[in-house]
């Protein structure tokens, strides 16, 4: 959220639809000054910044510090736009750095999964008959297999496939085996992709 996509998500969300935000990213500085521009530019709303680094931290110490910084916050959009590259074009085979293709597939796959599913349950959780919005980026890459470059593409398809099922499961009645009275409101869950070029 402090660069390229995420920072012009956050702009517009600000700027446009009045939201108040939360602004994850793994640099303090940028996030600080990401917060400063969009309060200059909407006063009244409320930007909660939380650092944590995807590749190296615990996602769970992000789901803590969710808890703890937005607790009484009515999140209604979650933007999963975090990401990694697999370090540039080379033969599979001869990737010699395995911690490189764990961190990307921590990146990649864990933290938007995750997230996703924290959201998910919070929504649940709240009972509200408010609609919610979980939009998950991915990448042109994920059209087509990409020799070279095969962990990047493999997990943004992975990005984009997940939401098609959870929206198919939204959709699919699921829902009335439940004996949850909150149990509509899972309902109300939009999953979109977004495939930026």
């Amino acid at each position: 959220s402090t660069d390229g996509i995420g920072k012009s998500y956050a702009k517009i969300l600000s700027r446009d639809y009045k939201l108040n935000l939360v602004l994850v990213s793994r640099n303090a500085e940028k996030l600080l000054k990401v917060k400063d521009e969009l309060r200059k530019e909407n006063t009244k709303n409320q930007v909660i910044v939380i650092t944590h680094d995807f590749e190296k931290d615990n996602i769970d110490d992000l789901m803590t510090k969710l808890e703890a910084e937005t607790s009484g916050l009515d999140l209604r959009i979650l933007v999963n736009n975090v990401g990694q590259t697999s370090g540039g074009p080379k033969f599979f085979i001869d990737r010699q750095n395995q911690d490189h293709i764990d961190r990307s597939l921590k990146v990649n796959l864990a933290s938007q999964t995750r997230l996703t599913h924290y959201f998910m349950k919070r929504w649940e959780k709240s009972c509200s008959t408010k609609k919610s919005l979980c939009i998950n980026l991915s990448s042109f890459s994920a059209l087509f297999p990409m020799p070279l470059m095969g962990i990047y593409p493999a997990t943004k398809q992975f990005n984009k496939y997940l939401p098609q099922a959870l929206n198919r499961e939204q959709n699919g009645g699921s829902c009335e085996e439940k004996k949850d009275d909150c149990c509509g409101s899972s309902k109300k869950i939009t999953f979109q992709v977004i495939e930026p070029y």
